[in-house]
């Protein structure tokens, strides 16, 4: 699951709507570029609530037709794509409590330490929430990913392909620069 260390690369698409995506007006996703963490980081500790939810992508400006899509977003703010970008200090102890707003089941990989063959998969229900707990024991360039077909990473298309986000561990005593990290997007 590693990148290049720092570096990946966005890819705007734009899909047919699913049958499973709601026929209602939507909240608009907005474009992340990833300067900013998301959740609070305090005394060696990451939390971070997340929500999966449908938007309205328009990534040829607010005056053209939009897409509807999933994505993730934090909690309280508006939805993004690429996801909100967890970024940390190796060694810190991260909770991410993720909000399944989707209407159906999502399975969401990737919040989980890297040193450890256990499961990283939290499987969702429509209206639930479940929450990772993890160790962020490995610096390095990582992601996390969601689908709601039980599909792995290469084959989701159209409305989850955009549920991703970067997952960025620096290494102890590393100053986070002012760096952009991009997000690949894979889509069909």
């Amino acid at each position: 699951m590693r990148f290049t260390a720092g570096l990946s690369a966005v890819c705007l698409a734009l899909g047919a709507a699913s049958p499973a995506m709601p026929p209602r007006a939507l909240p608009p996703i907005r474009a992340n570029d990833n300067r900013v963490a998301a959740g609070v980081l305090r005394q060696g500790s990451l939390s971070l609530s997340l929500v999966v939810a449908a938007g309205d992508w328009r990534p040829l400006g607010a005056d053209q037709a939009g897409t509807p899509m999933l994505v993730f977003g934090e909690a309280g703010k508006p939805l993004q794509d690429p996801g909100p970008l967890l970024r940390v200090p190796r060694g810190t102890a991260v909770t991410v409590r993720v909000h399944n707003a989707a209407g159906h089941t999502v399975v969401v990989h990737g919040l989980a330490s890297h040193r450890t063959s256990g499961d990283d998969s939290l499987v969702i229900a429509a209206g639930a929430s479940a929450s990772a707990h993890f160790v962020a024991d490995v610096a390095g360039t990582w992601y996390y990913w969601g689908s709601m077909h039980g599909e792995g990473f290469e084959a989701r298309v159209l409305d989850d392909a955009h549920l991703n986000g970067a997952l960025i561990v620096d290494p102890p005593g590393a100053a986070p620069g002012r760096d952009r990290v991009f997000v690949v997007e894979r889509h069909s």
